[in-house]
């Protein structure tokens, strides 16, 4: 059997090569609507004239070179979970297909052909318990749903919102209980007045499949843009602010322009890919920490969503790993333990004396090493048995290992394949988006291959004959490894956020020190960030700073032009104490919580603020104080013009007040993830 595919807009009856000897293809304009029957054998309906579809030939080629050919037209359709369709840190994405969504954000699609009277969306979702709310929303800025999905777990019942030429809100019904962690696959077909919701199981069993008239053709907004919103996991109100959120995951959606299907396909039905999430033709990526089954902890690991893999004294090891042929960036979002000695990651051999790559990082010695293994012609003895090439290290001198908040870029990278195959390339590290050291390669870095039992990936150690070394503690948040044959080191968009880089705020360049990037703060002044992103309902705030004694002043402050704070940190040297101004979801009146600890001392103090849900912890150079806020907070959003973040001061109607006094060494936040109490 040969199968070969190609992407056609078809417009007339057309023969044209198959690209396969002796077989040619026949192309047919569609007309709208038309039924095509296409050697006999099946028949396929499309509404629009002219659009663009794939057309999916099998032949079977018989020892007399006789054959027999069936035709599928398989309709062109758009990933709205792919990274690039969106603009959004947040949800969390968890792996290559699938969002998690916590009921703080959503995300918004960036751009989808204009939709006609036949389209379907398909896709896979699951909630939360005692959850509702929208799977998805086209909405335009005053409100209307122009076509929307959402669950109500109280009535058991899936909505259709939608609007047709007349400017008001309608709905349909769906009466199906959607119980709680359980995966469900949907298709929602539309074709002119008629609409039909379609739910199956992982086994493909049909659940559900109901269908309904709708009181006139759908009306569309188009194209998308600040008044006209296709979002995922919420809709937008008419003030303009995010509602009925989705608390669960949503994978796989797709939308098909020009098609009501009939059934969920089966490419929505399959389970969670460890393939790479394809980028680019010739970029691979992987989250190791979000591949489930590939995943196998040894001693104390805890691994969440939230909380990412939590290193307590244990490892993990990547069973299925990915290759270093070539190029490689590894992408990791951290908190190291103050004083640990620790491998952040090692590919080795069993004894761990052969490391094929890996990255250590040293509280001794203040500085990230990263081992590789050269596939020079150098042959050796090792434990009696005959190894090849050597092993290198490239030293960089930054330091992680301080109980804070960093974002890591480790890039081995050769400018072309030439210099791959001579080994002639160079290793970057990026600390916090900003501290940037390159070294010089000895020679192309030597891989032991994918799996093997002496060839062992692990998170968190290298292997030993002992089972491990140089355990790593801390919390890793992020680990993204992907493949560049050729590439320069560019950050990936993530939700960690350097609050500290000095292109990012209104800070004089003056008071950056030009070595280590520390603000200082002289009192009559903060520093407004002109990026950032919601909060949402977890965060992770790390801070390094000194205040000087009798200064009473804001650390961070999150607010609207009238000095109303939705998340603030307060520093007092009068009472001796910190202090959190915050304000709880649906409640307009400022909250606060006060801790008896103070900073205003002339020293260096490292600061740690987690938020998680309700929860919150602060943790004072390794001391912990914790707190319950009244509600999950509110948040103004991303920086507008009644929204700002500011560190050295709060707004006011008369605007900065209470300005901090001292030096701020670091400042870093992480979105979406919250840390373990200690």
């Amino acid at each position: 059997t040969r199968t070969c595919r190609l992407l056609a807009r078809v417009v007339d009856e057309k023969e044209v090569s198959s690209g396969v000897d002796g077989i040619s293809l026949r192309l047919y304009r569609l007309t709208n609507p038309t039924t095509v029957t296409l050697d006999s054998t099946m028949s396929s309906v499309f509404s629009n004239a002219s659009k663009t579809a794939f057309l999916t030939v099998s032949t079977t080629i018989s020892a007399q070179s006789q054959s027999s050919t069936t035709y599928q037209l398989v309709p062109q359709f758009h990933d709205l979970l792919n990274p690039q369709s969106h603009d959004n840190l947040l949800p969390v994405l968890m792996g290559s297909d699938h969002y998690s969504f916590d009921g703080s954000d959503g995300l918004t699609v960036n751009s989808i052909p204009m939709l006609g009277e036949t389209f379907s969306f398909i896709g896979t979702m699951e909630r939360s318990p005692d959850s509702a709310g929208h799977v998805f929303s086209y909405s335009s800025t005053n409100g209307l749903r122009h076509f929307a999905l959402f669950y109500s777990h109280i009535s058991a019942t899936f909505v259709v919102f939608y609007t047709t030429e007349q400017p008001e809100q309608l709905s349909v019904q769906f009466k199906h209980f959607f119980p709680p962690v359980t995966r469900y696959h949907f298709a929602v077909g539309v074709s002119n007045t008629s609409i039909r919701l379609i739910l199956t199981d992982d086994a493909h069993h049909t659940e559900f499949n109901v269908s309904k008239l709708l009181d006139g053709p759908i009306d569309f907004c188009y194209p998308l843009s600040s008044r006209c919103l296709l979002t995922i996991g919420q809709r937008i109100d008419s003030a303009g602010n995010p509602s009925g959120l989705w608390i669960g995951t949503i994978r796989r959606l797709f939308l098909y322009p020009s098609t009501a299907l009939a059934e969920v396909p089966s490419h929505t039905i399959m389970e969670p890919s460890l393939e790479n999430h394809i980028i680019s033709p010739h970029i691979s990526s992987s989250d190791l920490l979000n591949s489930n089954e590939n995943l196998h902890t040894r001693g104390d690991v805890l691994i969440s969503s939230v909380r990412g893999a939590v290193f307590t004294g244990g490892a993990i090891r990547i069973s299925e790993h990915p290759e270093a042929d070539g190029g490689f960036l590894i992408h990791l979002v951290l908190l190291q333990n103050r004083g640990n000695n620790g491998y952040i990651f090692a590919k080795t051999d069993v004894s761990g004396n052969i490391r094929n790559y890996g990255l250590y990082s040293s509280s001794t010695s203040d500085r990230l090493s990263f081992y590789y293994h050269t596939s020079t012609n150098y042959a050796f003895t090792i434990f009696g048995e005959q190894a090849t090439g050597i092993t290198n290290v490239a030293h960089f001198d930054v330091s992680i290992s301080d109980g804070l908040l960093h974002q890591v870029d480790l890039l081995v990278n050769f400018t072309s394949t030439q210099d791959m195959q001579d080994g002639a390339g160079q290793v970057d590290i990026v600390i916090d988006q900003q501290i940037a050291e390159r070294r010089l390669l000895s020679g192309a870095v030597k891989d032991c291959g994918r799996s093997d039992n002496d060839c062992l990936f692990f998170i968190g150690q290298r292997s030993s004959l002992q089972g491990g070394a140089f355990i790593y503690h801390g919390s890793i948040f992020r680990f993204q490894w992907t493949a560049f044959p050729t590439a320069s080191i560019v950050s990936p968009n993530d939700r960690f956020g350097n609050l500290l880089l000095p292109d990012n705020s209104d800070a004089p360049a003056s008071l950056f020190n030009p070595t280590t990037q520390a603000l200082s703060m002289s009192g009559n002044r903060g520093a407004r960030l002109f990026a950032h992103n919601r909060l949402a309902s977890r965060f992770v705030l790390s801070l390094r700073v000194l205040q000087l004694k009798g200064n009473n002043g804001y650390l961070l402050s999150k607010g609207d032009a009238t000095g109303f704070r939705y998340f603030s940190i307060y520093s007092s040297s009068s009472s001796g104490s910190l202090t959190v101004f915050y304000a709880a979801r649906g409640l307009r009146f400022q909250q606060s919580i006060q801790f008896d600890v103070s900073i205003a001392d002339n020293s260096i103090h490292d600061i740690l603020v987690s938020v998680d849900g309700t929860l919150l912890n602060i943790w004072v150079d390794g001391t912990a104080f914790s707190g319950t806020l009244e509600g999950q907070l509110d948040d103004c959003g991303e920086a507008g013009t009644n929204c700002f973040l500011h560190l050295g001061q709060r707004m006011s109607t008369s605007g900065g007040i209470f300005f901090f006094r001292g030096i701020f060494f670091q400042a870093s936040i992480v979105v979406g993830h919250a840390l373990r109490d200690f």
